[in-house]
């Protein structure tokens, strides 16, 4: 992480102490997983489990310009036979109400402009310390064709707002113990990390 990035970080740490307002809706979010690599959905996470993006941020939008974009990528990469995903999976927040919306390409001298392209591809930010119900995951394997990667995985998830004792880590299925200390520690180890 370069000096930029690691100042742009440590804002955005600092930012999200003081409360912002909070965008309702339902929301998409996309993940890939590289060839060899263990995909957790519906071995390590199942329905009914908590999961939370800890310790990481998660961005996902509101509408399904970036799954479109990463798909239309990945089939392209198929047709040209460079085959270096084994699945991706596509992320649906229902209900949505702890997410938090990015300001991008703003000038303070200007005026900002809504428009179609602007809207659709507007982000939104989770913080790492929020967490998520699985309410139910499927799974598409494609036999034939050129599809890539083969495994598409659909997941609907709903915020989960009460005591956690215990959460999977929605990337790599990895059980987290939510004990304050533990929490705490692994929060200042991985930020620390970044900001070296």
């Amino acid at each position: 992480m370069g000096v930029l990035e690691k100042l742009h970080y440590f804002y955005l740490m600092d930012a999200l102490k003081r409360p912002f307002p909070k965008q309702p809706g339902d929301y998409l979010g996309v993940g890939q997983y590289p060839l060899l690599h263990d995909v957790p959905w519906a071995d390590s996470i199942g329905p009914g489990d908590i999961v939370t993006s800890y310790p990481t941020f998660w961005g996902v939008s509101a509408r399904d310009f970036y799954a479109k974009k990463h798909s239309a990528q990945a089939d392209s990469e198929g047709h040209a036979d460079i085959r270096y995903r084994q699945a991706m999976v596509f992320f649906k927040i229902e209900g949505a109400q702890q997410c938090i919306p990015l300001i991008t390409d703003f000038d303070s001298g200007q005026a900002i402009h809504f428009t179609e392209e602007a809207i659709k591809r507007r982000e939104y930010i989770y913080q790492p310390n929020m967490f998520f119900k699985v309410k139910s995951i499927a799974t598409a394997y494609m036999m034939e064709g050129d599809i890539h990667p083969t495994q598409r995985i659909g997941v609907v998830l709903e915020e989960f707002i009460g005591p956690v004792i215990e959460a999977k880590n929605l990337y790599t299925g990895e059980a987290l113990p939510v004990t304050q200390p533990e929490w705490t520690r692994r929060a200042n180890r991985y930020h620390m990390a970044l900001l070296s």
